[in-house]
């Protein structure tokens, strides 16, 4: 539930904020925000993917209260790779179904276990497409 909490803070900074994106860089900054008094500076790596987390989602959020540019996509590539605690990512799954975004897409591809995942989600709508074994593989010979 950090990662919720974290959501609602960086949700209700945005809101708030004046969002602004220097012409020199793609990284965003809050202005009259300071996000490194929210963090703190004893902030982990784990700290820093449920940030990056929260800020994505936060963005999708201003999207769905306010008409903005966002194209109400998000992808997550293999989120768990960080390792990232199971209850912090179980928490980015459930935010992610969140019938808020109906209107948007969420996309999560990883290589959780499919049991866990449907636990974690229980009755929340989402759709799961499994694949067995690689995604990606060689070309056979001609």
């Amino acid at each position: 539930m950090l990662l919720l909490r974290f959501l609602l803070q960086i949700s209700a900074i945005v809101s708030t904020a004046r969002c602004a994106k220097p012409d020199h860089s793609y990284l965003s900054s809050a202005q009259q925000v300071h996000l490194t008094h929210l963090i703190g500076f004893e902030a982990s790596a784990s700290d820093g993917i449920r940030l990056k987390w929260a800020y994505y989602l936060s963005l999708l959020e201003l999207n769905v209260q306010h008409m903005t540019n966002h194209a109400g996509l998000v992808i997550f590539d293999e989120p768990g790779q960080q390792a990232a605690d199971p209850v912090n990512l179980t928490s980015l799954f459930q935010e992610s179904a969140n019938p808020r975004f109906s209107r948007h897409q969420i996309l999560i591809a990883t290589s959780e276990k499919e049991l866990a995942i449907r636990q974690g989600l229980g009755e929340r709508p989402y759709n799961l497409i499994t694949f067995d074994g690689y995604i990606l593989k060689p070309m056979g010979r001609a």
